[in-house]
């Protein structure tokens, strides 16, 4: 029972790992926004954290 739940919380804090590193990985923050612009897309952030984006085109 015990290695059981060693086993689950191993697995929880690799696909967390594995999801924080590709949120700060630059290059993909690069393309979405290279992309963005080419679809007439602009996104602005308000004061209080929200983010909307308008269509340029």
């Amino acid at each position: 029972m015990r290695t059981r739940i060693v086993k689950v919380i191993l697995m929880i804090i690799l696909g967390m790992s594995a999801v924080s590193c590709s949120l700060f990985d630059s290059n993909e923050w690069r393309e979405a926004h290279r992309r963005s612009v080419e679809h007439g897309r602009t996104c602005y952030e308000r004061a209080n954290g929200s983010i909307y984006c308008k269509d340029t085109k």
